[in-house]
């Protein structure tokens, strides 16, 4: 749980967590919003959003309401997503 004073140990944890669930890739920016089928998109978006929730679920209520995920990442994400795709 990232505390104001444990974000080395924290980042160094939940890097380790995002691999091990296939999502670091899209936190890090390496994988973009896949431009072909509906599948890929679909399983894309899934792991997106298991990563909004992996991040969140990590930090304190007292952080969540500063947090980059709660401001950047989720509007970021819906607005990626409606430019090509419709909502799932």
């Amino acid at each position: 749980m990232l505390t104001h004073t444990n974000f080395a140990v924290w980042s160094n944890s939940i890097k380790y967590v995002l691999i091990g669930t296939n999502t670091w890739d899209i936190v890090t920016g390496v994988e973009d919003v896949p431009q072909g089928g509906d599948v890929e998109y679909r399983e894309y978006y899934k792991r997106s959003n298991k990563a909004v929730s992996i991040l969140y679920g990590s930090i304190t209520p007292a952080i969540q309401a500063y947090s980059l995920v709660a401001k950047k990442l989720i509007p970021y994400q819906a607005k990626t997503h409606t430019k090509t795709h419709t909502r799932v």
